[in-house]
């Protein structure tokens, strides 16, 4: 077997954030070189930590999530799924301490990054998408019943915006609005982790690990130029989480 995720580099995130004619990458430390941060921590102790400041503002009229377990704030639970985290300990650090949908003692990704102090059920501010047990492929987790993979994700957001167009007053207004409004992904780990060399898969008999991260990318790209034709401009991408630390992967690749 070949054995490249399980030497794979334990970063913990890289961010891609595309604005115009720029893209600015930023690479968080290795996981072994830093200290590890509390339990719980709250967005402000979060950005310190990571000596990004004391906030980040993202000046978008809209945020649209896409993704899987890192993003899902409960979409599963409304799905006939065996992909649910509506049990504790799930959410005992978030509100009043019961289980939300999402995978997590607290917060998820998305949350730190766009979730407001209001409740706000508008779709011209933002929609998630996620969708736990689904990855970028569409063949990704099938066992585990309804959820929603990538191009499905993509799919709703296409008729959740052809529903926006009527409510601005110009077709300028809705593209001005749609090219501002940014888009965080964080897909694939399903992909690159239990769809590789998990229950019943058999696509590690077929593909070497770099050989499947490529078919995987690829069909990725495609998601993303999709996208870039529907109006979005404004991508923000985590990359994988550290594959090679997981100790299933370790073990059997």
């Amino acid at each position: 077997m070949i054995s490249s995720l399980s030497h794979t580099s334990c970063l913990l995130a890289l961010f891609i954030l595309c604005s115009g004619n720029y893209v600015v990458a930023i690479e968080i430390p290795m996981g072994d070189l830093s200290g590890v941060p509390p339990f719980n921590v709250t967005k402000k102790s979060l950005l310190k930590f990571l000596k990004l400041g004391d906030t980040i503002k993202f000046n978008v009229p809209a945020l649209y999530v896409f993704g899987d377990s890192t993003v899902d704030s409960g979409n599963n639970d409304f799905l006939i799924s065996l992909a649910k985290a509506n049990y504790t300990p799930n959410g005992v650090d978030f509100g009043d301490g019961k289980p939300t949908g999402r995978y997590t003692n607290g917060q998820t990704e998305a949350d730190f990054i766009g979730l407001s102090n209001t409740e706000n059920k508008t779709l011209h501010t933002g929609v998630n998408y996620g969708s736990s047990g689904r990855g970028i492929l569409s063949t990704s987790q099938n066992y585990l019943g309804t959820c929603l993979p990538f191009y499905k994700q993509i799919d709703y957001f296409e008729t959740t915006i052809n529903n926006l167009v009527k409510r601005f007053k110009s077709k300028k207004r809705y593209d001005d609005y749609l090219s501002k409004s940014l888009l965080f992904i964080n897909i694939g780990n399903i992909d690159m982790s239990s769809d590789y060399n998990g229950i019943g898969a058999t696509i590690f008999r077929k593909y070497t690990v770099p050989q499947y991260a490529q078919m995987v990318a690829k069909e990725f790209c495609k998601s993303l130029e999709r996208l870039y034709k529907l109006g979005v401009r404004k991508f923000l991408v985590n990359n994988l989480g550290a594959m090679g630390c997981i100790p299933r992967n370790m073990v059997s690749i």
